[in-house]
């Protein structure tokens, strides 16, 4: 099998639990820019929220985001492809997020924004100093809701819902599912993602291989959350990690290992023949 475009999921599985990619990691991406296979990042973070040993290390192709809301060439710096959450589907999202009191992140023109409260109390959301850390350091504070949303409203890529301990994204995604403009996803046992229908890695992985001339049987894909089984279903190679969520492992057949043990890198060298 011939691969020619690898796709992986960037949080708990290209990068390590320190938001890094290991020096072997690096140097095998290399070889596969080196033979031309196409590099995709895939990741649920916004544009702005792309660490810089993605953005900057000269591997990638492109960047898909929002959980595929939007389309990036990552070598030319533009956009080429997005899609906004409609105003009428948004509102309701925004304002059940407040009357539930969960924190709320809105991502809108490829940058990632906090709500007042929850950027400033992330210790009754987040799950370690870590996710603190992370949300102050790639979050811009929305310092007036009502004027954000007076001027953003109708331009937003993505809603997330961070949910308290406690709260099960189950209950809530419920009463949602029923809007099919919604495409609605998880990256974590306590975030609620949505964006406008047609959304998700695999339809903008479908995007960049007609952008690209190639096809499902040349794909391989990686990830580790509920965010990545459609891009992982989509490929000819689809691998799930081995810290990925268990009800991941149970859908995917085939397993690499986790994210700190080069896991996506060790599996391309030794399963795709790449090194």
């Amino acid at each position: 099998m011939h691969i020619q475009l690898i796709a992986a999921d960037l949080d708990g599985t290209l990068l390590n639990e320190h938001s890094r990619l290991s020096a072997y990691t690096a140097e095998v991406l290399a070889h596969c820019a080196a033979q031309n296979i196409k590099l995709v990042a895939a990741t649920g973070r916004a544009y702005s929220a792309m660490p810089a040993c993605i953005a900057e290390s000269g591997l990638f192709d492109y960047a898909i985001t929002s959980n595929g809301a939007a389309i990036y060439d990552i070598r030319r710096k533009t956009l080429l492809q997005n899609y906004v959450l409609s105003a009428d589907s948004a509102q309701p999202l925004i304002n059940y997020a407040l009357s539930e009191h969960l924190g709320l992140e809105l991502i809108c023109g490829g940058t990632a924004y906090g709500e007042g409260y929850y950027f400033d109390h992330p210790e009754d959301f987040l799950f370690n100093q870590r996710s603190i850390d992370y949300l102050r350091s790639t979050r811009t504070r929305i310092e007036n809701l009502d004027a954000f949303l007076a001027s953003n409203l109708a331009r937003l890529e993505s809603i997330d819902f961070v949910l308290p301990a406690g709260r099960e994204t189950e209950t809530i995604r419920a009463q949602f599912e029923c809007d099919n403009r919604l495409y609605i996803t998880s990256s974590h046992a306590r975030i609620l993602e949505f964006s406008a229908a047609g959304c998700g890695k695999a339809g903008a992985l479908r995007y960049l291989l007609k952008r690209e001339h190639l096809t499902t049987d040349v794909l391989a894909c990686f990830g580790n959350a509920e965010n990545d089984l459609e891009m992982i279903h989509l490929a000819a190679v689809g691998v799930a990690v081995a810290n990925s969520s268990p009800e991941v492992l149970a859908q995917v057949p085939l397993h690499c290992s986790d994210c700190n043990a080069d896991g996506v890198a060790k599996f391309i060298a030794k399963h795709l023949h790449i090194s």
